[in-house]
């Protein structure tokens, strides 16, 4: 009968413990703000190294590392090639922009556009 009880009260304290967990993995999903703020800074990092930047409405070339590399929009995501780093998700359009010296990335998705300084020339 002690086992059973024992039992018992540890099955409440592992049960009790998985709900506590689930309670804390719940994220929403549909707000990207803060990995579109982490997307952009690194983007910027990327450009203050860069060299030979060339600003269109549709992607940035520029060289990096050695490697020339350039940011576009692919199958609703933008990812910096060579290579499949991806930045930003569920992306509907995109435009890159120069303005007094500074670049721009306006993204458009289903929840509204959003602008983004990513460089500086």
């Amino acid at each position: 009968m002690i086992e059973f009880l024992i039992g018992l009260i540890l099955s409440f304290l592992v049960l009790n413990l998985l709900v506590s967990s689930f309670k804390l993995v719940d994220i929403n999903l549909h707000d990207q703000s803060s990995q579109d703020l982490i997307s952009s800074l690194q983007i910027h990092q990327i450009l203050n190294l860069a060299t030979n930047i060339e600003v269109t409405n549709d992607e940035i070339n520029f060289d990096y590392l050695d490697e020339n590399r350039y940011l576009q929009l692919v199958n609703n995501k933008i990812i910096l090639k060579p290579g499949t780093v991806i930045y930003f998700l569920k992306v509907i359009d995109i435009v890159f922009f120069l303005e007094d010296e500074k670049i721009y990335l306006k993204i458009t998705r289903k929840s509204g556009e959003s602008l983004f300084l990513i460089g500086i020339i």
